[in-house]
């Protein structure tokens, strides 16, 4: 993929805010499963990428740096910034999601991965934490159960509690484990049209549950105001969706049949063969998505027997420069930066990435 020069495009829609009937036919971030491949949807890192990532690895070892004692201001991959930012205004202004391929994975150890994908995402955001245990990196493996991201159940569409999202893989499964994306743009249209009845309830929004990663004893488990699933901000549409917290929050806050009925709609929209685009992440490959216009999904897979073989990936979480964040909801402004993950590691520190 040719990433062209950094200008955003201008783009026709129809839209009658007084009941959110906004089309956005023409913008490049509105497509269907059929009109992407992964040839299209990728950028192949070449020899001057792969030296500077051997210059920021030599350094990290000359100065004993890890993942856990890198600081925001090492590593500012000066000699690849200016690729950096087409990645990002691929993601953030036209397609919503970017496959970066040819990360050295056989070269490196997964810790030293760790440390290089964090130092190209502090590029494009700011890392966050995943979780109030403050992790830095979270490790996407299979280890028989808890969160999501550590079994191999499969995932519907949705999206994270973050601006962009990073996943770069360094093992995969022994069968399955594919990856899906899908347009959020492209599925208010298609709702637009089919059900604009759904259209309240969506903008309307839902309560939250937080599924244990609130702050412990700093906010209730259920969020006390609704996060709507569309959202419209200075002609900029967002999505927040993850059907299992909303519906988990329906246990104790009363969600009508109609709310119900958008929900569900919503995500066989998503899931859907025509909106649902479906390929595998190699490894030596990352994915990076808007959260707010792209969700994600996978599909179950088996994985290794043996610890070491398991698919792993390394799963990033960004915020956005101040320059280049996007306008949204406040409530969604609220969930994304003052609630949620982003609270102090107890310790000050993140925990290392391992190999296993």
């Amino acid at each position: 993929m040719v990433i062209g020069p950094l200008a955003l495009q201008p783009f026709t829609r129809e839209i009658d805010m007084s009941n959110s009937l906004a089309r956005y036919t023409g913008h490049p971030g509105a497509w269907k499963a059929s009109d992407l491949t992964k040839e299209k949807i990728s950028f192949d890192l070449g020899p001057r990428h792969l030296k500077a990532f051997e210059k920021l690895i030599d350094e990290a070892r000359r100065r004993n740096l890890t993942l856990r004692t890198a600081s925001e201001s090492d590593f500012p991959l000066v000699e690849i910034h200016d690729d950096i930012r087409r990645i990002a205004d691929e993601v953030l202004h036209k397609r919503g999601v970017i496959v970066i391929r040819g990360w050295p994975v056989e070269t490196y150890t997964p810790e030293e991965m760790g440390l290089l994908f964090w130092a190209v995402g502090k590029q494009l955001g700011v890392p966050v934490e995943q979780s109030h245990h403050g992790d830095r990196l979270s490790q996407v493996i299979d280890l028989g159960g808890g969160r999501a991201y550590n079994s191999n159940i499969p995932l519907d569409m949705h999206s994270d509690f973050s601006a962009l999202v990073g996943l770069l893989a360094i093992r995969k499964a022994r069968l399955g484990g594919h990856s899906g994306i899908a347009s959020v743009l492209a599925i208010h249209d298609k709702i637009v049209e089919t059900h604009p009845e759904y259209l309240a309830p969506l903008y309307a929004g839902y309560y939250v549950h937080w599924q244990g990663e609130e702050a412990k004893g700093e906010r209730s488990l259920i969020t006390d105001y609704r996060v709507p699933v569309f959202s419209e901000v200075e002609g900029q549409l967002s999505v927040f969706m993850v059907k299992p917290f909303l519906e988990q929050a329906a246990r104790n806050k009363e969600m009508t049949q109609l709310q119900r009925d958008a929900l569900d709609y919503f995500q066989q929209v998503a899931d859907s063969d025509e909106f649902a685009y479906k390929f595998m992440l190699e490894p030596g490959e990352a994915s990076l998505m808007s959260n707010y216009t792209v969700l994600h999904s996978r599909s179950t897979f088996e994985d290794w027997p043996e610890v070491d073989r398991r698919r792993l990936l390394l799963r990033l979480w960004l915020k956005l420069h101040h320059g280049d964040r996007r306008p949204l909801h406040p409530s969604l402004q609220r969930l994304h930066t003052h609630d949620g993950f982003y609270v102090p590691a107890k310790n000050g520190e993140a925990p290392q990435v391992s190999a296993t």
